[in-house]
């Protein structure tokens, strides 16, 4: 995590293990424009997730866009709905990029 908000566009990647609660925030250290997620779970089911601002569509294939970046900090992950993003166990690894 970075502990001071960068001054420029930045990319910061990192991983986390879904616990299966709901509005989970992962921290960055800085407001997110774009953020991807990739869950490692069976070769039948890896999922693309791009959480992007301001979209709420899915799109056909693995690559699902929903709005659940975080106003300051961040971005949120939940286990269900349109896409599971914090699903019990499964282990997601993330790229968030700043604005």
């Amino acid at each position: 995590m970075i502990t001071n908000p960068p001054t420029t566009r930045a990319i910061v990647t990192g991983t986390y293990t879904g616990d299966g609660s709901n509005d989970r925030q992962i921290l960055v250290g800085f407001p997110c424009t774009m953020v991807v997620l990739f869950a490692r779970v069976t070769a039948a089911s890896r999922k693309f997730i791009l959480l992007e601002n301001n979209t709420n569509v899915l799109s056909p294939g693995n690559l699902d866009i929903v709005t659940v970046l975080h106003a300051t900090d961040g971005f949120l992950v939940s286990n269900g709905g349109a896409v599971n993003s914090n699903i019990n166990a499964v282990v997601y690894d993330w790229w968030a990029i700043s604005d």
